[in-house]
């Protein structure tokens, strides 16, 4: 699924409403078009409920799920962490964007207008873009940044033309 994410998705939909672990596994998959499987789901459940952050009630055949006020305290902190990202993702997008030529400042805009929402990315672009955006900071970052500047702006520029194509 999104290794590190699951946590965060569950917290946040719990706060919404108490749900089941099939709920939030169908919510998941309604919301980001990649459903959690089972196996990665209930043990989640266990450990968070074994760890405070969520109660759970048995109705019926069924086990629904709350978020306790620890769970709500953490789902705030890690909120937070996600805005700070998002601030670092978007400013160094902001120099990524000085450095592209005219076919790259598109999908760097693109980048950089979806890092407020999480959910949004995730659901619009799915992870191969999140990869993608990784992949460039990582290149920028690198001690053979020059060496790769030409190669990395041809493949955008090629990739760019293609998806223009799907359009």
């Amino acid at each position: 699924m999104f290794k590190g994410y699951l946590k965060y998705f569950v917290m946040k939909y719990l706060k919404e409403q108490d749900m089941s672990g099939y709920g939030l596994m169908k919510k998941l998959g309604q919301a980001t078009g990649k459903k959690p499987s089972p196996g990665s789901m209930y043990p989640l459940l266990k450990e968070m409920e074994k760890t405070g952050l969520l109660k759970s009630q048995k109705k019926g055949k069924t086990k629904n799920y709350k978020l306790t006020e620890k769970g709500k305290k953490t789902l705030k902190e890690f909120s937070q962490q996600k805005d700070r990202l998002a601030d670092q993702i978007r400013k160094n997008t902001t120099v990524l964007l000085s450095l592209a030529g005219k076919d790259e400042k598109d999908l760097l805009r693109h980048i950089k207008t979806h890092t407020i929402d999480e959910e949004k990315i995730l659901r619009a672009s799915s992870p191969e873009l999140i990869t993608l955006k990784t992949n460039i900071l990582r290149i920028v970052h690198s001690k053979d940044y020059e060496k790769k500047e030409s190669e990395m702006r041809k493949i955008l520029k090629e990739t760019n033309q293609r998806l223009r194509k799907l359009r």
